[in-house]
């Protein structure tokens, strides 16, 4: 188990880093004007809806019996970090004022913070009971 969760990160972080590679080069190459910035934004918001929503799919998907239980590992751990990550850069766009916390932020804020934690007691409750057999 300990080896699709470290794959599962690896994979994790590989996807955040190429976000936010991708971030970068949308924001720098973008023209100079009255909104600039309003793509990047997009984008970040779309990110963290695809996130929430991907996250909240995968949470049901766990809970189907037929699936091995090193998958559903390797999914949860998967979406834990990405709605980790996006939690935490929501929480530091709107903590130095970025983003003004309206209430569409305040959806994806929670959102995101609601399906890492569940998605960490699931892997703790697959692992134990895999362990167990």
């Amino acid at each position: 188990m300990k080896e699709t969760i470290q794959k599962s990160l690896i994979f994790s972080l590989l996807l955040t880093n190429i976000w936010s590679v991708a971030v970068f080069f949308i924001y720098f190459f973008e023209r100079p004007g009255i909104f600039s910035g309003l793509k990047t934004l997009g984008f970040f918001l779309y990110s963290c809806w695809f996130s929430a929503s991907f996250g909240l799919i995968v949470l049901l998907i766990s809970f189907i019996k037929r699936l091995k239980p090193k998958f559903k590992i390797f999914l949860l751990t998967l979406i834990f970090w990405i709605n980790l990550f996006f939690f935490i850069l929501l929480l530091i766009t709107m903590a130095v004022q970025i983003i003004d916390s309206g209430a569409i932020f305040e959806i994806l804020f929670y959102a995101n913070i609601i399906v890492a934690p569940i998605a960490m007691l699931l892997i703790m409750k697959i692992s134990k009971q895999s362990n167990n057999r």
